[in-house]
């Protein structure tokens, strides 16, 4: 079985997020990482995070979720349920896709691509 690695990023800038996202793909080699929007009605923005790569182990899903600095409640939440699935149906508004993010470059997206479900 792979395991999709997916994050969540509550009030954290992007310019943070990045960072944090840059230096996980760099120790895991993780390809690069979509970064969607799920709420804007406050700043900094709700950020949920999607790695090209998937893991073929939980450990090293686990591993990877607990050195991240995203969302503490996301992090205990997801240690105890590894199997988890995003929205089944969307919200309002849908979470639309932000920005690619690779080790050398950030390319955001102007159009808004919707995100009805991901699997992890």
């Amino acid at each position: 079985m792979r395991y999709q690695i997916f994050l969540d990023y509550d009030h954290l800038s992007f310019t943070e997020i990045v960072k944090d996202i840059r230096r996980l793909m760099k120790k895991y080699s993780l390809g690069c990482a979509k970064v969607y929007v799920s709420s804007r009605r406050h700043r900094p923005y709700h950020y949920h995070v999607y790695f090209k790569r998937r893991t073929n182990t939980i450990d090293e899903w686990r591993q990877i979720v607990s050195e991240s600095n995203c969302c503490p409640n996301f992090k205990e939440y997801a240690q105890q349920f590894p199997f988890m699935i995003l929205r089944i149906r969307g919200t309002k508004p849908h979470p639309y896709l932000y920005a690619t993010v690779t080790l050398k470059k950030i390319k955001k997206h102007r159009k808004k691509g919707k995100l009805q479900s991901k699997t992890i």
